[in-house]
């Protein structure tokens, strides 16, 4: 509260001169004079405490980042930050944050409702449990899929280690694809 006493302190300081005089024109000035001022110092500050970079986009590369932007719910400047900490950390993009949560939720919603099962009735507490286990491990496994899925080198190096024929068949793969370009 004092911040914001004190922001209109300054600004009754800076536009007194400008009321005594009673110009209508001049209060108006002093007004838009200040605001510009203002803006100035919190520019100046946001300046030393946040670094932008501007980017120039083709036609089509806007367009890519349009649609891309628009699938994944978020204005295209808030999606480029995103995306970029994503690739830089090795992230997936969650394209509707959303559904996600509410998939979570539902899980999350059907293990209570076991829990209360278990606290109202008499059934066989064991299997139950089990079953609550089950539903915990999948919900883990539910976030871990959907929030940080594994990265295209890393399922196929599990497909190769289930299966080591793949490994011949995706060697000829590439080498077909590398040859076609």
């Amino acid at each position: 509260m004092a911040k914001r006493s004190k922001r209109y302190a300054d600004f009754y300081q800076f536009l007194t001169p400008y009321l005594e005089k009673g110009n209508p024109a001049e209060i108006v000035w002093a007004k838009k004079e200040y605001r510009r001022l203002y803006k100035a110092a919190w520019r100046r500050v946001h300046r030393k405490e946040n670094k932008t970079f501007t980017v120039g986009w083709t036609k089509e590369e806007l367009g890519i980042l349009t649609v891309a932007s628009k699938k994944h719910k978020v204005k295209p400047t808030r999606f480029i930050k995103q995306a970029t900490l994503a690739y830089i950390n090795k992230r997936y993009i969650v394209p509707n944050q959303q559904e996600v949560n509410k998939i979570l939720q539902l899980v999350a919603m059907t293990y209570n409702a076991i829990e209360t099962i278990i606290q109202e009735s008499e059934i066989d507490i064991t299997s139950i449990r089990k079953t609550e286990e089950e539903i915990l491990q999948l919900e883990h496994e539910i976030r871990v899929v959907l929030l940080s899925p594994k990265t295209i080198e890393q399922i196929l190096e599990l497909e190769i280690q289930k299966h080591p024929d793949t490994k011949e068949y995706l060697t000829q793969f590439l080498e077909k694809v590398k040859n076609d370009n």
